[in-house]
């Protein structure tokens, strides 16, 4: 069963109730399912029984709606057990019955028919001596050909039939070919039918074709080893053939197609028990209107071209995925490794940094003790620069975008700095030296660590 999502605001569903009743009641239908998610259920069900559905919308913040439904199926057998109940059940009717007959109960009015049918060679001998000469292996080479008719008209019945026979014996072989046509009308068992068959008949094996038609259904079949359909030319496949209980089919156009167990052509199953079983799947371009995967282990995925409307994923270890465009409503990440973040209408750019570690001495002459390359989209860059000292000294430190004179300075061991160098690559330098008040020597200390770090923005 599958139902729609309302119009307005369909991401407010959280679940759906589903309620499932033997009558269109509902007072005495139980909670099925208290909570399905997604548009669809399917329900295995036993067969050649009525159910009736309703459902309720649950919404995010536990709202609920009204009782939608009902709506009624029954389910049919499994495709397996159906065509059990249907051979069955031809097997038992007038037409199959009548197809797998011997020849001596073709006529429904004559019991002595084969018997009164004699041979065209030799007057004296009848159909059914022949016959039964043929079973013996001894026949005479004789052939047989009849077209008998006859009618039983009474108060309550009227009964009409012609039987037409060609037969052959010779040695212990015998062939026959026959056709009937009977009518039978019969008041008192509510009977009123017409049957036409067609048979063929080699040393016992019969086999041929009928129709039937008793006022309510008409029936045809064929009782045949091979029967196939298309023209004879040499050049040609015929198009339809059954053959040893299979049916080939050279190319088909089906408007809708049930099936329980689908092969490919080595035999493997590509789907049974309603799943899809294939060793490699492509897709070059895929709408997926809701999924549900509980457990996937995909080795190597390629997706062109995907539009997921809804998935839940509870756990997925992914190496490497590029999404050119992704709309995620509450994320929660341990740890990312994000090359380029755009929050809202800003972007935000993973800084870029420097560090140096051992010593390194400032005195009183202005040095570079760190230097930092970065490649600018045309934004504000924010830069920040330090230095460590060994000893608690006067000391100022500036960073210098190379090659313009463009500066910031600051007193002490630190600096924080906007610069808008513009798109391109750009160098930047971290200066650092030590002062004294009325310009005396501050002597020499050392450094241990430098850092100069660089981050973009821009709207």
């Amino acid at each position: 069963m599958s139902w729609t999502y309302p119009a307005i605001y369909p991401e407010a569903v959280s679940y759906i109730k589903l309620y499932r009743g033997n009558s269109a009641d509902f007072g005495g239908a139980i909670l099925h399912r208290p909570a399905v998610t997604g548009s669809f259920y399917y329900d295995k069900v036993d067969a050649d029984i009525q159910y009736w559905y309703w459902i309720e919308i649950v919404s995010v913040n536990g709202t609920v709606s009204s009782l939608i439904g009902p709506a009624s199926a029954t389910a049919k057998p499994l495709i397996e057990d159906m065509i059990e109940r249907l051979t069955a059940k031809i097997d038992a009717g007038l037409l199959a019955t009548t197809l797998r007959a011997k020849l001596d109960e073709i006529s429904m009015l004559n019991d002595n028919l084969l018997a009164e049918i004699a041979s065209r060679e030799n007057a004296n001998i009848s159909l059914a001596d022949a016959i039964a000469s043929a079973q013996a292996g001894n026949a005479e080479a004789l052939t047989f050909i009849a077209n008998e008719q006859a009618s039983r008209v009474t108060a309550d019945s009227a009964i009409a039939e012609n039987i037409s026979i060609v037969a052959a014996t010779l040695g212990d072989d015998f062939a026959a070919v026959t056709t009937a046509m009977q009518v039978n009308i019969d008041a008192t068992k509510g009977i009123v039918d017409a049957l036409y068959t067609a048979k063929v008949t080699v040393n016992g094996l019969v086999g041929g074709f009928g129709l039937w038609n008793n006022g309510s259904v008409v029936e045809a079949g064929f009782d045949v080893d091979t029967f196939w359909i298309g023209r004879t030319s040499a050049d040609k496949r015929k198009p339809f053939i059954i053959d040893g209980g299979v049916v080939y089919i050279d190319e088909a156009a089906i408007n809708k197609l049930t099936f329980s167990k689908l092969r490919d052509e080595s035999g493997s199953f590509v789907v049974a028990g309603g799943k899809v079983k294939a060793n490699y799947i492509e897709i070059a371009n895929a709408m997926i209107t809701n999924a549900m995967i509980a457990d996937a282990q995909i080795t190597t995925a390629k997706i062109g071209d995907g539009q997921i409307t809804n998935a839940k994923i509870g756990d997925a270890q992914i190496t490497t995925a590029k999404i050119g465009d992704a709309q995620i409503s509450t994320a929660k990440i341990g740890e990312a490794q994000i090359d380029t973040l755009r929050i809202g209408a800003n972007q935000v750019t993973v800084p870029w940094a420097a560090q140096t570690a051992g010593s390194f001495f400032v005195n009183a002459t202005a040095a570079v003790v760190q230097s930092l390359s970065i490649t600018c989209y045309g934004g504000k860059v924010f830069l920040s620069g330090s230095i460590n000292l060994a000893d608690n000294v006067n000391a100022e430190v500036s960073i210098v975008r190379r090659g313009t004179g463009v500066s910031a300075a600051s007193k002490g061991t630190s600096i924080n700095w906007v610069d808008e160098p513009g798109a391109g690559n750009h160098i930047y330098d971290l200066w650092a030296r030590l002062w004294l008040p009325g310009g005396a020597d501050p002597g020499t200390t050392s450094s241990t660590y430098r850092n100069l770090m660089a981050l973009e923005s821009r709207r």
